[in-house]
């Protein structure tokens, strides 16, 4: 009976070093890959500031834009989620009456 406990404890344990490693492994992919968008954003700002004279603050315009579209698409999706429950509600109250 111990044995058997041991046994699963221990498949259990490798099973969860494995995960976190993949785990571990795609965070340091995407750290990467973050890493290398900073580093071609700075070489853009760089290329602009270069022949224009001044910086553009491409990163933080994008990251705005991105933050803005996203917060943009949940709220009408949020809004068309109500409309569809009162939608169904009310269609609801006439199919009863």
């Amino acid at each position: 009976m111990l044995a058997c406990i041991i046994s699963a404890l221990a498949c259990q344990l490798t099973v969860v070093l494995a995960l976190r490693t993949i785990f571990i492994v795609l965070v340091f992919i995407f750290a990467a890959s973050l890493d290398t968008f900073a580093i071609i954003i700075a070489a853009f700002n760089d290329f602009i500031s270069h022949f224009c004279g001044f910086l553009l603050s491409f990163l933080t315009r994008s990251v705005f834009f991105l933050r803005s579209v996203v917060f943009r698409t949940a709220l009408y999706y949020w809004q068309q989620g109500c409309y569809n429950r009162q939608t169904i509600q009310g269609n609801d109250l006439e199919i009863l009456t």
